[in-house]
């Protein structure tokens, strides 16, 4: 059995040296949970993953992506949140925002750079009809998930969904898994491709 333990890495000096996915094969899991305790990237153990974050790591294997889903100690809620407990910049960060349309009342996802403001009037240009923000109730019932940990896939029912272009150019970005303390990092160019969304400008 291997041992469990590793060292500490100064994400200052080696950024992102951990390679989440190198760490969970080595072990043989599927899941790694870390913390960032003091600058540095820690394991907490070896933890099964809670129901909503297993559920997205299986909507990713479902699709064939080698991407793992990890759990940290700290809250990943926000965007700012998110860059901290990570380690990155907030435009690394995917902001999952649902929206509801007023006549309709389809819901639409918009993945958006962590620093960006969504242009709801472009959206409900392209959607046909005006958009509101959804409410937690029906963002729930929409997804599958609580506002917070909204992922770009795995959710109750297909999602008309629209990706910031700025996301795009990040070579590593890092999404929601179904908690305010799970996510996944994917490269910004496969978002497309995961989500069958459409890529636009947000600006």
């Amino acid at each position: 059995m291997h041992d469990a333990t590793f060292q500490c890495v100064e994400l200052t000096t080696v950024p992102y040296s951990v390679e989440l996915d190198d760490v969970s094969s080595f072990l043989g899991v599927g899941s790694v949970s870390i913390g960032i305790h003091d600058g540095c990237l820690m394991n907490d153990g070896i933890q099964k993953l809670s129901k909503a974050a297993q559920s997205v790591q299986d909507a990713l294997s479902r699709k064939g992506l080698a991407l793992t889903v990890v759990e940290l100690s700290d809250s990943t809620r926000t965007a700012e949140e998110a860059a901290r407990a990570i380690g990155c910049t907030v435009a690394q960060i995917v902001k999952a925002l649902v929206f509801r349309t007023k006549s309709t009342a389809r819901p639409i996802l918009v993945l958006a750079s962590g620093p960006n403001r969504v242009n709801e009037r472009s959206i409900a240009e392209r959607v046909g009809e005006p958009i509101v923000k959804a409410d937690a109730q029906f963002v729930r019932d929409a997804t599958g998930f609580a506002i917070g940990g909204i992922p770009p896939i795995g959710h109750r029912q297909p999602l008309e969904t629209f990706i910031d272009e700025d996301l795009t150019a990040h070579r590593e970005v890092w999404a929601a898994a179904g908690t305010p303390h799970a996510v996944f990092r994917l490269a910004g160019d496969d978002l497309q491709a995961l989500t069958n969304g459409t890529v636009i400008s947000l600006r």
